[in-house]
């Protein structure tokens, strides 16, 4: 999103400003990237002029959600996580691992669009795919390069070591963030949501937390979205938002 938001205002005719202001957004994964920009834009991008970040529905503990998914309807998001981190850290063990069955199905899921995937997938369990019918907690202690499976995974987690800036932390976030999910999601636990949310305010973010009631995983985005255009609005027209923890 910060390259993104770079690009825009050098793109000719895109009738962008050099210097614009810029607001993060995003949904579910799209959530998760949402607050890893905003955790990296003070280091990685200090020119922008970013006002606010919205993340909904965010896999902020990618440890939990794979608990939640592995053998439920929508465990084709679990199996797009897998093939997804093995290709960011191709130095950690994964094709070794997999059973025949199991390198079918991650090639299949490299060249899977969504619906293909979910329906690929349903109600499968990964134990199902590794030679030695390995559960997700064996799966993390296995050991690579970069540490194991469970340390690589506990890196992606949202709110830790961030700070606001001048704290010294790894991670400083000077803008207001709004952070959302449905009470009964049904792709990413509630609780873990939650938990991302707590962790940034314990950091001394400003964070806006709303919990849909009755929100499921596809509903919610939807329910959200008069919200999320009036608090996006309102930041981007220089009104300040302390947030609620």
């Amino acid at each position: 999103q910060l390259d993104m938001a770079r690009a825009a205002s050098r793109v000719p005719g895109a009738g962008v400003a050099k210097a614009p202001r810029v607001a993060l957004a995003g949904y579910s994964e799209g959530g998760h990237s949402t607050l890893w920009a905003a955790q990296l834009a003070h280091g990685y991008a200090p020119e922008l002029d970013i006002r606010a970040a919205v993340a909904g529905a965010a896999p902020v503990d990618l440890k939990a959600t794979a608990t939640n998914l592995n053998g439920g309807l929508y465990a084709g998001f679990l199996a797009d996580s897998v093939v997804g981190l093995s290709t960011a850290y191709p130095s950690m063990p994964f094709r070794s691992l997999l059973n025949p069955a199991g390198l079918r199905a991650t090639d299949d899921v490299r060249t899977q669009c969504l619906a293909g995937t979910l329906a690929t997938w349903a109600f499968r369990r990964i134990e199902a795919y590794s030679t030695d019918h390995l559960t997700l907690e064996q799966i993390y202690a296995i050991k690579g390069p970069d540490g194991t499976w469970g340390q690589v995974i506990d890196a992606q987690k949202v709110g830790v070591g961030v700070g606001r800036p001048g704290s010294g932390a790894r991670y400083e976030i000077g803008f207001p963030v709004l952070d959302y999910w449905g009470s009964i999601d049904d792709v990413i636990p509630p609780a873990s949501q939650a938990a991302g949310a707590k962790r940034l305010c314990d950091a001394g973010i400003a964070v806006r937390r709303k919990e849909f009631a009755l929100g499921v995983h596809a509903t919610t985005i939807v329910a959200a979205s008069s919200d999320v255009r009036g608090w996006l609005g309102a930041r981007l027209n220089g009104i300040p938002d302390a947030g609620n923890c």
